[in-house]
């Protein structure tokens, strides 16, 4: 499958919010929060297939291995590890490797960095398209999260902390 790789723009959002919608079952993010993360971070991809935005990934740097709230403003990008915020796909392309070659591009890209940071790993639709790229990737567990804000004001017990060492 041929994919062009890019960086987000502002004009993207509303495409990203269709994902979303679709990847996390009818939540997408706020407009504002999407338009800050891309004004803000150059770390927000975007894969396309004949033209038409099919899958994203925004991560960002901190310098400390913590979970961040799901939506959050956005973290300057001078810490020692990748931090993966955000990602989705189209379910159409759900089980090409479209999000594993956006994610090989981070990592490829930030060698310098410590280590990549995730949480996830619930049971709906799109913690089990993660849980195959940290399986394919080789996370490892960390530890429980208790009480991680999934949307605003919603919190979820089913998510892990996961690392990847990068050194």
């Amino acid at each position: 499958m041929l994919i062009k790789k890019d960086e987000a723009k502002p004009k993207d959002v509303k495409t990203i919010q269709k994902i979303e919608k679709e990847y996390y079952e009818g939540y997408a993010c706020p407009q504002s929060i999407l338009k800050s993360w891309i004004k803000n971070n150059s770390n927000f991809l975007i894969a396309k297939k004949r033209g038409k935005l099919v899958a994203f990934l925004f991560f960002e740097t901190i310098n400390q291995i913590k979970t961040l709230p799901f939506v959050h403003k956005p973290y300057k990008n001078s810490g020692r590890y990748l931090y993966v915020s955000e990602m989705g796909i189209l379910d159409k392309y759900a089980r090409s490797n479209v999000l594993e070659q956006l994610f090989k591009d981070l990592i490829e890209k930030n060698r310098d960095k410590k280590g990549v940071i995730w949480v996830t790993g619930g049971k709906s639709k799109h913690d089990r398209v993660e849980l195959k790229i940290l399986k394919k990737f080789s996370f490892k567990r960390l530890k429980k999260i208790l009480k991680w804000e999934a949307y605003p004001n919603y919190f979820v017990s089913d998510h892990w902390l996961w690392f990847k060492n990068l050194k």
